[in-house]
């Protein structure tokens, strides 16, 4: 299996664990904010609809393209926008875009091959330099739905909490 495969699987792995979460959870749960600085599973969830699209689409306009950039900050108006307007859909719309996501990333990366993920090109942000397009995937796509995953699962701890204190 070479790499590109390695990551659909992996990627195709994570996403799956966000839309069972969303099809499994109570809305209450979904929707519950453990602060004002933290997101809610919603909020995870719009999220995580939104960026694999985004850096897959770098990914292929570095690799297919020749752009000399990519990537992005946390004031990128799309990421805000996901975010922003998570409770304007309902869940299950979430979900299913989430599985329309998946798709798309798979394609996208059906069109690329092991090779490219070695193109050296400069991140926007001059802290992380010139990177491998493998740092792309690993980082901004298979690290970053990790630290999602383990986000989702301490807002769910924090929920039981919560709850655990109404009881």
């Amino acid at each position: 299996m070479g790499r590109i495969e390695e990551y659909q699987s992996t990627i195709q792995s994570q996403l799956d664990f966000f839309i069972q979460k969303g099809q499994e959870l109570r809305e209450e749960v979904v929707m519950f904010k453990p602060s004002r600085e933290e997101w809610s599973v919603q909020e995870v969830l719009a999220h995580v609809e939104e960026f694999p699209l985004y850096f897959t689409n770098e990914l292929l306009l570095v690799v297919n393209d020749g752009q000399q950039e990519w990537g992005r900050g946390f004031d990128h108006v799309e990421r805000l926008a996901a975010v922003n307007t998570a409770f304007d859909s309902n869940v299950s719309d979430i979900i299913k875009r989430i599985g329309q996501t998946k798709a798309i990333v798979t394609e996208r990366l059906n069109r690329i091959n092991d090779d490219d993920l070695d193109q050296v090109v400069a991140h926007r942000n001059p802290k992380f330099g010139e990177k491998p397009m493998t740092f792309l995937v690993n980082h901004f796509l298979v690290d970053h739905l990790d630290t999602h995953q383990k986000q989702v699962e301490r807002v769910l701890g924090q929920y039981d909490e919560y709850k655990g204190d109404d009881e």
